[in-house]
C-alpha cells in the first residue's frame, strides 16, 4: 500500500517505506511524484552516459547501484525502484535521496545544490563544498548552538524566489545527518544508533533537531579546508565572495550538475546560480585540513569554536 510523504516541496506517493520523511495526507490533490517498486531493466537505447547512470532519449534516467538497486527516473514525476537488496534496506533509500533526487530536480527545472542546510531564528544557512569537507560535522556543531537541520546532502531553493528576485527559500530536504564511522566514533556517539548507507557514511536519525518548513536563505558558506600542518583554528579565514565568484561557487556545487547538462539544462543552471548569487551573500571559509575533524570522546567540541563563530558571523550579516 502506497504511503504519502513530502520531500523538497514535493508531495510523493511511495510503495517504498521512507521512514526518514514526514508522512502527509494528500487529501484530494494528486501527488507530484510517484515512487513505485517494479522492474527497471537496463534500457537498450541511451542518449548519453554519465558516471552515475544513463540519460535516455526521452530525457529519462537509468542507474544501477551494484548489489543495491536499479532505478529509472521519468519526467520528474516517477521513480521506479528495482531493489537487489531487501526493499527496506537503508542503502536503497540512500540512493533515492541522493542521485535520484538530484535527477528529479533537474527534470523539474529546479536547482539542486550539494550541501547541508540548517535553520536558526527562521533563517537558513547553506554549508556547501566538496565531498568530505566537513559540512555535516559543522551542521552538528551548529545544532549544539541552537540550529535545526533543514536538509543534508541535497538542498533545493524554491524556484519562485530565483525567478522573481526575492530572497530565495530553501525547501525541507532529507532530515537526517550522515557521518563517517570515524567521525561518529570521535564524537562519542554509539554506533548502535547509526544505519550504514553508502560511501562509508552512516545515517543518524534523530541526532539533531529538525526544521520542517521552508526558510529564507540568509547565507551560503563554502567549506574549503586544506592547510595541512597548521594547528586547528590557526589561519582560519572567512572571505566574502563577489557575485561572479559566488555564481561560480554555486555552479560548481550544483548537485549532479553534469546530469543536468546532459538533460539540456546548462544555461538554465548557470542563470539560476547567478540569480541566487545576486540575492544571497556567499562566503568561503578557509581553514586547516584538520579543523573540521572532531576530537575523540564524549564532550569534545565537534569543531573549534573559532570556526563555528566565523560561520555564525556570515549567518548574521545580511549585506547584499
Amino acid at each position: 500500500m502506497a504511503v504519502s510523504y513530502e520531500l523538497c516541496g514535493l508531495r510523493l506517493s511511495s510503495d517504498l517505506a521512507l521512514p526518514e520523511l514526514p508522512a502527509i495526507l494528500l487529501e484530494d490533490r494528486p501527488p507530484d511524484l510517484r515512487v513505485r517498486l517494479g522492474a527497471a531493466p537496463r534500457p537498450s537505447a541511451t542518449a548519453a552516459s554519465d558516471p552515475h547512470g544513463l540519460i535516455l532519449p526521452d530525457g529519462g534516467f537509468w542507474a544501477e547501484e551494484p548489489g543495491v538497486a536499479r532505478f529509472r527516473v521519468e519526467a520528474g514525476r516517477q521513480v521506479t525502484v528495482d531493489p537487489l537488496l531487501p526493499a527496506d534496506d537503508p542503502e536503497v533509500r540512500c540512493h533515492l535521496y541522493g542521485t535520484m533526487l538530484g535527477v528529479l530536480c533537474h527534470q523539474r527545472g529546479l536547482l539542486p545544490l550539494h550541501g547541508t542546510a540548517v535553520v536558526r531564528d527562521g533563517r537558513a544557512l547553506l554549508l556547501t563544498g566538496g565531498r568530505n569537507t566537513g559540512k555535516s560535522i559543522l551542521a552538528y556543531a551548529l545544532a549544539g548552538r541552537g540550529a535545526a537541520l533543514l536538509a543534508d546532502d541535497v538542498a533545493v531553493p524554491a524556484a519562485d524566489g530565483l525567478r522573481d528576485g526575492t530572497a530565495p527559500r530553501l525547501l525541507p530536504g532529507l532530515p537526517t545527518l550522515r557521518l563517517s564511522a570515524e567521525t561518529i566514533a570521535g564524537l562519542g556517539i554509539p554506533m548502535a544508533r547509526a544505519l550504514p548507507v553508502a560511501d562509508g557514511k552512516h545515517a543518524l536519525p534523530g541526532l539533531v533537531p529538525v526544521w520542517r518548513e521552508p526558510a529564507p536563505l540568509a547565507a551560503v558558506v563554502e567549506l574549503a579546508p586544506g592547510m595541512p600542518g597548521m594547528e586547528a583554528g590557526a589561519g582560519v579565514r572567512l572571505d566574502r565572495l563577489d557575485r561572479v565568484q559566488a555564481a561560480v561557487l554555486l555552479s560548481r556545487n550544483t548537485f549532479r550538475g553534469r546530469i543536468g547538462n546532459h538533460l539540456g539544462r546548462g544555461r538554465a543552471l548557470l542563470a539560476a546560480a547567478a540569480a541566487l548569487a545576486a540575492a544571497v551573500p556567499c562566503w568561503r571559509l578557509r581553514c586547516p585540513a584538520d579543523a573540521l575533524m572532531p576530537g575523540a570522546g564524549p564532550g569534545v567540541e565537534p569543531v573549534p569554536e573559532l570556526v563555528a563563530d566565523m560561520v555564525e558571523r556570515a549567518w548574521r550579516e545580511d549585506t547584499r
